[in-house]
């Protein structure tokens, strides 16, 4: 179900901004994804998110990905106000879609074993991810 946040005081907002500080985010075992490629890697890798946030410009592409990716009522889907986006934006110029995941749900493989690496466009895909 799709909830709308229009104000920047909103509890849920300030909550998962907040998660922008690591300690609090390690704490709530969540990491945060912005941005339409991150976004759709990480679906791609077959993690599912707990919450996304998107704005009105960004409704056809969560529309989409519900369709490809099989996304349910699960996922909380929060549409945001531009401003209430650019409040939980970690980018100069957001694109204006953001999730948080489960740490604990991502499977970290070494890439020395991986023997089938995610490809795109025919290039190996190679995600270092740094103090999350």
């Amino acid at each position: 179900m799709r909830k709308c946040i229009s104000s920047k005081d909103n509890q849920q907002l300030k909550y998962y901004s907040s998660l922008h500080d690591a300690r609090k985010a390690s704490k709530a075992d969540l990491a945060y994804i912005e941005g339409v490629r991150l976004c759709e890697d990480c679906l791609n890798s077959g993690v599912k998110p707990s919450v996304i946030f998107f704005t009105s410009k960004m409704n056809e592409c969560v529309d989409k990905w519900m369709h490809i990716y099989s996304l349910d009522d699960s996922i909380d889907f929060y549409e945001l106000t531009e401003e209430c986006f650019s409040k939980l934006a970690s980018t100069v110029n957001p694109q204006g879609i953001a999730m948080f995941i489960k740490k604990s749900d991502c499977n970290v493989r070494s890439v020395n074993e991986e023997k089938s690496l995610p490809v795109r466009d025919g290039k190996n895909i190679y995600v270092v991810l740094e103090n999350l």
